[in-house]
């Protein structure tokens, strides 16, 4: 599209409060590529200091409130008109096996992976220009099963089938609908399940031999971000690890 050189296209960036994180790196990515950037998330002091660095703007927003949302949608068209990208990043793990998990983890894990995504669509798609892009996150555990991720699996799961039907809805407006599926990443949010056994083990079960960055899904964004004819599809930046199965708990925790 077009706003990929202009200066005055503005991208939409959700997710962005961690400084390390996926969203961040998205952030800067869309802003070397020439985008205004919006910045979001529930913490506004980081959010504020990316947008310094990115001469962006801010905006605090909980993805897991319809209301919030919504603002989130006033406020950028109050401020900067249209968008011409949206990329959904939030993300919160909630682990935990199906018998151990409580009706407020498995509501959480809803909030976040599918309510947030079904609000996403319905209020920003509200303000998206034509041509335009669309772009949130999955999983490799929406397509591969592994132990103790029931709840947030089953989310994203939702979200991959939800990502193809508003990709038809969306298509004569010319807003492309994608999600990127990355492999296991070595993040803020992934501190608690990183443990040296956990990283060789997704490592061992990735043909390319490495974890996926955040830098990886960055350029995927980009791309997608671009003239890509492509829509209602899920981009899989893992290394090849959907061609295997995901690591056993007896793996993940060394005992292999």
């Amino acid at each position: 599209m077009s706003g990929c050189t202009d200066s005055k296209a503005v991208a939409l960036v959700l997710g962005a409060s961690t400084p390390t994180g996926v969203g961040a790196t998205c952030a800067r990515r869309l802003r070397r590529q020439g985008f205004d950037l919006v910045v979001s998330g529930r913490r506004l002091a980081p959010l504020q200091a990316l947008a310094g660095e990115l001469d962006g703007l801010a905006l605090a927003c909980d993805i897991s409130d319809e209301s919030s949302v919504a603002g989130l949608a006033a406020a950028i068209e109050q401020q900067r008109g249209r968008l011409s990208v949206a990329v959904n990043a939030a993300g919160q793990a909630v682990m935990g096996s199906i018998h151990r998990t409580s009706a407020a983890q498995l509501e959480q894990a809803l909030a976040v992976h599918l309510k947030g995504p079904f609000y996403f669509f319905k209020h920003l798609a509200a303000i998206m220009g034509s041509p335009a892009a669309m772009i949130t996150l999955s999983t490799l555990t929406a397509s591969r099963p592994i132990e103790g991720h029931a709840a947030y699996a089953a989310a994203k799961a939702g979200t991959d089938q939800l990502v193809q039907t508003a990709a038809l809805e969306l298509a004569p407006r010319g807003v492309r609908v994608n999600a990127i599926t990355p492999g296991f990443m070595l993040t803020p949010m992934t501190e608690g399940l990183a443990t040296d056994a956990a990283v060789e083990a997704f490592i061992r079960e990735t043909p390319l031999g490495r974890l996926t960055t955040p830098a990886d899904i960055a350029d995927g964004v980009a791309w997608l971000a671009g003239d890509a004819f492509i829509t209602g599809q899920n981009l899989q930046i893992n290394g090849g690890a959907t061609l295997r199965r995901m690591p056993n708990r007896d793996e993940l925790r060394g005992s292999c």
